[in-house]
């Protein structure tokens, strides 16, 4: 098990589909508990603090995860980690520029479903081995 939450938390080799795809179902599921959490610390009074720090903390958490792994997906493909830094910065301009967050958001779907479905480079690369050979 913690081989598998280490692997969150990564950039060296490759990520195949499937496990791309089991992490970021994995990621959702955490961030729906993580906003009934939440939820349920605004409802209280007087822990409008505790839910403001919970959720900066395990939103950093879930996105520096979520972006690692994208890094490693990129792997697989036989591209640049640094692919992912355009992610970060769609998600800084969405947020700064209210207008083209619609945009912005499409953007990342597309991008989403291109590392969902494109199959990885076949036999090692310069990331590594093949994660469907090992």
């Amino acid at each position: 098990m913690s081989a598998f939450i280490d692997s969150f938390f990564q950039t060296k080799g490759r990520l195949n589909r499937k496990g791309y795809i089991l992490r970021i179902v994995i990621l959702i599921i955490l961030i729906f508990l993580c906003q009934v959490v939440m939820s349920q610390l605004t409802n209280a009074q007087g822990n409008l603090r505790y839910a403001a720090l919970f959720f900066l903390i395990t939103q950093f958490i879930l996105l520096i995860g979520s972006l690692l792994i994208a890094v490693r997906r990129f792997h697989d493909l036989n591209l640049s980690g640094y692919w992912v830094i355009m992610i970060g910065v769609m998600n800084v301009v969405g947020v700064l520029s209210p207008g083209i967050q619609i945009t912005t958001g499409l953007i990342q779907i597309g991008i989403t479903i291109f590392l969902m479905s494109i199959k990885g480079s076949k036999g090692e690369n310069k990331y590594g081995a093949d994660p469907l050979e090992s």
